[in-house]
């Protein structure tokens, strides 16, 4: 049985049409990282905050290490739920040290029992030295491993992060992406995470689940995810991608485009001859000059690695006349010299392809 299982879970406020949070189902396995990726207002945070306990929902239950948290009869109270909580903001105490903050939700240990827990956790993040520290002394990185070993301190059952990274800049993200991570596994927490930042949610999780509109789009391992994306909004969510309209041969193993025939690597649940919606990440796209496909740049973006590129397939003027002018963006090694109008001939690569629903 699942260390959490999630059924159901509904939440909409004044009886409103739409629900922020419908039908949310989820099993949740001790010892693991979920992430709740999504837009603005799709439903993670209120999801986030129903599990702490601090939103009551609407309708559905929620059961943890075989103890209902949450039904129709039952609302057990977010200090008794296990759970720990690591703000956006941090939230640390400005006018206590840091193993004061730390030791903060302590308060059933001895005192000599709250500073070998302090030193543990200090230890566990390499801050040892900042015990006698302040808050406002660290940095911003820091001060984001204090509020997860604040939260970890009391070893709760389930650790929940709201947009943790959100004021870090980029490039302290990469390293508290890998620090957090370490962290939760080597506590062994299980974790929610909620991000709308696909980098996060994807270095740090053992499986991700996409929200839209306060429902479920997709769970999946990260790179399953990336390389089969089940819609065309996780498809465009989780990276960027080429959205191409085409029609299934008969052997159903390509589709056939307006630029020619598109190779599959995965089966698809459709018929010969149905018209389908082909998902193609920019970097399936090889450079080749005996390539498959060719067109002309019409778009050129410098990334400092790579390049993007944007190829107009069908620049005829008859084709734009029609309305038939296709565009794929595709990512080039900088190795490459592009220039506007330049013609260019590039392959697909079938693994970063797939049909996604609408």
């Amino acid at each position: 049985m699942a260390f959490l299982q999630i059924r159901q879970l509904c939440k909409y406020y004044n009886q409103q049409s739409t629900k922020a949070v419908n039908e949310f189902t989820l099993d949740i396995e001790e010892g693991e990282i979920i992430s709740l990726l999504g837009p603005s207002g799709c439903g993670k945070t209120t999801t986030l905050r129903m599990i702490a306990g601090f939103e009551q929902p609407s309708a559905g239950s929620m059961i943890k290490n075989d103890q209902v948290i949450y039904d129709e009869n039952t609302n057990v109270a977010p200090e008794k739920r296990s759970v720990g909580m690591v703000f956006q903001d941090f939230a640390l105490f400005p006018h206590l040290t840091i193993e004061k903050n730390i030791t903060f939700g302590l308060t059933k240990m001895s005192r000599q029992a709250r500073k070998d827990r302090a030193l543990e956790m200090l230890q566990l993040i390499g801050l040892e030295n900042y015990a006698k520290s302040f808050p406002h002394e660290l940095s911003g990185g820091q001060q984001q491993r204090i509020a997860l070993a604040r939260a970890l301190a009391p070893k709760p059952d389930i650790v929940l992060l709201d947009e943790p990274f959100s004021n870090l800049d980029s490039s302290m993200k990469d390293q508290m992406r890998k620090d957090v991570a370490y962290m939760l596994r080597e506590q062994k927490t299980t974790a929610i995470f909620v991000t709308h930042d696909q980098k996060d949610a994807f270095a740090i999780s053992d499986r991700v689940i996409v929200m839209n509109q306060g429902a479920i789009q997709q769970v999946d391992h990260p790179k399953v995810m990336y390389k089969r994306p089940c819609n065309q909004f996780v498809a465009s969510f989780v990276g960027k991608t080429n959205l191409i309209n085409g029609i299934m041969t008969d052997d159903e193993s390509g589709v056939m485009t307006s630029f020619g025939n598109v190779q599959l690597l995965h089966s698809s649940n459709t018929s010969p001859k149905q018209e389908v919606k082909l998902s193609i990440r920019p970097e399936s796209c090889q450079i080749n000059q005996q390539g498959q496909y060719s067109g002309i740049v019409s778009e050129v973006y410098y990334a400092g690695e790579y390049q993007e590129v944007r190829v107009c397939l069908n620049c005829t003027p008859e084709a734009c006349l029609q309305g038939e002018k296709e565009e794929m963006l595709i990512r080039v090694s900088i190795e490459h010299d592009i220039e506007l109008n330049q013609p260019i001939s590039f392959d697909i690569m079938p693994d970063l392809i797939a049909v996604v629903n609408e």
